[in-house]
């Protein structure tokens, strides 16, 4: 059910109090599914058996930190009983968001897109794209292997969706390359308020990017 539209102060008004909470306390909400008007699961959740992980003594005491969005239950799971967890696949709908330094904004929730952006680079707020559909994730801004396996299929799905929008950010040395050969560029936008985005939550194989909040 679609709840009340917000005007545009009221929007930016909440937008501000939720990014200057979260810089304060440190603190980024991830669950979209919050903030999606409405949400369509195209593949439900599944377990699967695997061969559990061998480690030599004391190796597992060695580690000191985990990748942001990392889950590291699922990943005792994975290692010691030999189990993988898949997580389901949905489309998220929203009727009015905002990109801003990096970030997707809507009344009630802060995603990361891409923390690398320009943070002081003059953003506007007025761009127009029909049926955008998120192209980019954090983990694809950060490394050129998730760009490969998670950007790229995404961007692929997102071609028959609607127009595949993509937030700026310094490119791989063989990005160019990919782009070309399989002529995939997107809509690069810098900032701007967006109507109807989509996004395709998956996660690669795993939900090792799940954190719990």
């Amino acid at each position: 059910m679609i709840g009340p539209v917000l005007n545009h102060g009221t929007l930016m008004s909440i937008i501000i109090f939720t990014y200057l909470v979260q810089r304060l306390l440190g603190m980024q909400v991830k669950n979209l599914e919050m903030a999606a008007h409405d949400i369509i699961e195209i593949a439900p959740e599944e377990t699967s058996e695997a061969f559990p992980s061998f480690f030599l003594k004391n190796d597992l005491q060695k580690i000191t930190g985990l990748a942001p969005y990392t889950n590291w239950g699922i990943i005792k799971e994975r290692l010691f009983c030999g189990i993988v967890t898949h997580s389901s696949t949905k489309v998220l709908q929203f009727n009015s968001s905002i990109i801003r330094g990096g970030y997707k904004y809507t009344s009630r929730t802060c995603y990361p897109v891409n923390t690398k952006h320009h943070k002081h680079e003059r953003q506007g707020l007025d761009e127009r794209v029909l049926n955008p559909v998120l192209a980019s994730t954090e983990g694809g801004n950060t490394w050129f292997g998730h760009w490969i396996t998670d950007d790229l299929t995404l961007h692929l799905a997102a071609e028959k969706l609607g127009t595949p929008v993509v937030v700026p950010r310094p490119e791989y040395a063989h990005e160019v390359g990919y782009r070309q050969l399989l002529d995939v560029e997107g809509r690069y936008i810098k900032g701007g308020k967006l109507k109807n985005l989509t996004i395709l939550q998956d996660f690669f194989t795993e939900q090792l990017q799940k954190t719990e909040i």
